[in-house]
């Protein structure tokens, strides 16, 4: 089973060897290398701070026991902490059966668009079909050599099993990335909210799906009793 989190201890040598064999940025590296077991408490520090203060790149592993199957490593993209860029997608050559770089995608895009991220950006080479076929599934769309990914704040809906902790969910057109259960309420806001981009699809006919699930419409005939909150 694959796991997704923050950078351990215990992993730093083999995210270095990642890093070592497949980033050509090796300013990244070497910063990574001397601060050792240094860094893993200040990156963590870091993590558990509001977006605007955050003052590290954030680095995310997919490891299945003791073996990290890839790394993504991203950052705020200038002073716009609502936009953050992934500096690095590295994965190992093992971790294709796994899906690896879909699911490490889709975690970030999550978790940070659950705390208020509206964009996410990835400089890929043109050559690199391979790259371009991933983020293309994860929903980024082409400007020229700049892939991007752009979206409203994603859904969160309160759920009565846990109403502290709030369900992130988020699709675009056909990819629908897999729900995250935060830890708290990003804004303290303890809400649903669901936000609808479409097109040539009049407000009534969401507003009207949306209530036939709870119930809400006068009309008996057009509530889904099987799925209804208050059946």
């Amino acid at each position: 089973m694959i796991k997704i989190r923050a950078l351990r201890s215990s992993e730093l040598k083999q995210v270095l060897s990642l890093l070592n064999q497949y980033s050509d940025r090796e300013s990244e590296y070497s910063v990574l290398q001397k601060m050792q077991q240094l860094y893993i408490p200040v990156h963590r520090l870091s993590l558990l701070m509001p977006l605007n203060m955050q003052f590290m790149p954030a680095i995310f592993i997919a490891a299945a026991e003791s073996k990290v199957l890839g790394l993504i490593w991203l950052s705020p993209d200038g002073r716009h902490y609502r936009r953050w860029k992934i500096d690095h997608l590295i994965l190992d050559p093992d971790s294709s059966s796994y899906d690896v770089g879909t699911q490490l995608v889709h975690y970030v895009i999550n978790r940070y668009g659950g705390e208020g991220v509206q964009t996410f950006i990835a400089y890929v080479d043109q050559y690199h079909t391979s790259g371009l076929a991933l983020l293309k599934t994860c929903g980024f769309r082409r400007c020229g050599r700049l892939h991007y990914f752009s979206h409203q704040n994603p859904g969160v809906i309160k759920l009565s099993d846990d109403p502290a902790k709030p369900l992130v969910v988020h699709g675009v057109q056909h990819v629908f990335h897999p729900p995250l259960r935060l830890d708290s309420w990003p804004d303290g806001k303890a809400e649903t909210r669901l936000v609808f981009i479409v097109r040539d699809i009049p407000k009534a006919v969401i507003e009207d799906l949306f209530n036939a699930f709870t119930d809400q419409l006068a009309s008996a005939d057009v509530t889904d009793r099987t799925l209804s909150l208050s059946r």
